[in-house]
């Protein structure tokens, strides 16, 4: 979940949205999108490990203004539609 103040510098948008291409490209990102209504929203990525999901986190470039926040939570997933047999 990324959250950000409306006024965040536009590069830095645009940068952030090359950085999440970047990652679908190399297999790593599975969603990504905008919260509707406002600004924010959240990516769901895989990584290797708590240090490797750090490290992703940490080069997006939204990072670099502070007043941007990007938590790092792990999801554990119980429930998947994909696995369900019609």
């Amino acid at each position: 979940i990324v959250t950000r103040p409306a006024d965040v510098d536009p590069e830095l948008i645009e940068g952030h949205k090359r950085y999440l291409q970047s990652l679908l490209q190399a297999g790593s990102l599975q969603l990504s999108g905008p919260f509707a209504g406002g600004p924010g929203g959240a990516y769901l990525f895989q990584a290797a490990d708590a240090a490797a999901a750090a490290a992703v986190v940490a080069a997006d470039p939204l990072h670099s203004d502070p007043r941007v926040e990007i938590p790092l939570r792990e999801w554990v997933i119980r429930l998947d539609a994909s696995e369900v047999k019609a």
